[in-house]
């Protein structure tokens, strides 16, 4: 209806005249090629779109290839994303059943030797929950990166396994801001760890944001030297005081 109406006003309000001919057809060819244009431009942007997700997606799962490269042959894996990473990993994988003690129960259900967890590719918060993760029984193995995003490589601790149960039945307890779960303690500033019957702090580390501790996992699965390492035994650990530190922000390990 709007182009009929809109060649009709033209008509009407333009002489008769071959120059004035001509100025309406090429008006007329304008408004009848004007939502073809628009169209091409919506469809080219959605072809960038479809590109840019499909390149994006392929480094995903370019990041799961390269764990299953480094896995040993008889890795049994939890992921949240477990058929694609079973798929591109080439490794037996589960995913997790429980909503509560999520870890610890896919662990025991499918004898799991590994975790992989995702920046950005997850179905659930405790891929980058990093105090769950640090106090749960597995430790930092290895880190893949894409532009995109990062998987990281967990290894089931059995020695933490095995001890699970006491951290349920006398948690760590802190005095003020932070964080806990199982055997880690985030301690922000003006924070102390209550003493606890059954557990020596046997690691230190210190922070300058709790956004740091993404980036420790690095600095534990390839055991560079970081300043950040106040101590990693008990012995250690025991020569240094809280109440002398209040300022700063650690994250605990207990034994």
């Amino acid at each position: 209806v709007g182009i009929p109406c809109a060649v009709h006003f033209i008509v009407n309000s333009v002489n008769q005249s071959t120059s004035s001919g001509v100025v309406v057809s090429i008006l007329f060819i304008f408004i009848l090629i004007a939502p073809f244009i628009q169209l091409t431009k919506d469809v080219q942007d959605i072809k960038s779109m479809n590109e840019s997700w499909t390149k994006r997606y392929d480094e995903y799962l370019r990041l799961h290839i390269e764990a299953g490269e480094y896995l040993p042959y008889d890795a049994i894996v939890l992921t949240s994303f477990d058929i694609t990473f079973a798929l591109y990993a080439s490794t037996e994988t589960y995913p997790y059943l429980e909503p509560n003690n999520t870890i610890n129960h896919a662990i025991e259900r499918f004898d799991a030797s590994h975790i992989y967890t995702d920046s950005y590719l997850h179905r659930y918060d405790i891929d980058v929950n990093y105090t769950y993760l640090y106090g749960s029984p597995i430790e930092p193995e290895k880190s893949f990166h894409s532009e995109y995003n990062t998987g990281f490589l967990w290894t089931v601790n059995e020695s933490k396994m095995e001890n699970v149960s006491l951290w349920y039945e006398v948690p760590l307890i802190i005095n003020g801001p932070g964080s806990s779960y199982g055997n880690f303690a985030l301690l922000e500033a003006n924070a102390t760890l209550s003493s606890h019957p059954s557990a020596d702090i046997y690691r230190i580390i210190e922070l300058n944001n709790s956004q740091e501790l993404v980036g420790i996992f690095d600095v534990l699965s390839t055991g560079v030297e970081d300043n950040r390492i106040i101590c990693s035994s008990v012995a250690s650990c025991e020569q240094f005081n809280r109440e002398d530190n209040m300022e700063s922000i650690w994250a605990v390990w207990v034994v």
